[in-house]
């Protein structure tokens, strides 16, 4: 059995009953915050063909006390539309966490929003991030 496989076989275990919801959604939370913006967006760039996160950016550009920008102008300072990143197009999802790295705490919000309001989404992310998620529970 390959290391991959082994991610898979725990992740499922985890998700299927193996660790209650509230201690996967936290253990996701305190993870998300304990990463830099470059790795943080790595994880998030790799896990988007599998999970829609641009309406999760788009909410913490206009929402976010610390946010520089609005969800339209942060997008077209990423070189991209707040429509394109909402219908989820992989390129400009991929600019608007480029453009948010600059912003440590928007995609931390972010990604934490993402996590805890929609608990089917850990499955989504990067077997990498996954694992270490996985990690903190054993703990």
């Amino acid at each position: 059995m390959s290391f991959m496989d082994g991610i898979s076989k725990f992740a499922a275990g985890l998700f299927g009953g193996g660790a209650n919801q509230d201690q996967v959604t936290q253990a996701a939370s305190d993870h998300i915050a304990s990463l830099d913006p470059a790795t943080l967006a790595g994880h998030l760039k790799a896990s988007l063909p599998t999970m829609d996160l641009g309406q999760s950016l788009l909410n913490a550009f206009n929402t976010h006390t610390m946010s520089p920008a609005d969800a339209e102008a942060a997008s077209n300072a990423a070189g991209t539309t707040a429509d394109a990143v909402a219908a989820g197009n992989p390129n400009a999802v991929s600019s608007l966490i480029d453009y948010a790295k600059q912003h440590p705490e928007l995609l931390s919000t972010a990604s934490q929003a993402f996590t805890s309001g929609n608990y089917a989404a850990l499955q989504q992310m990067a077997p990498g991030f996954v694992g270490e998620i996985m990690s903190r529970i054993q703990k």
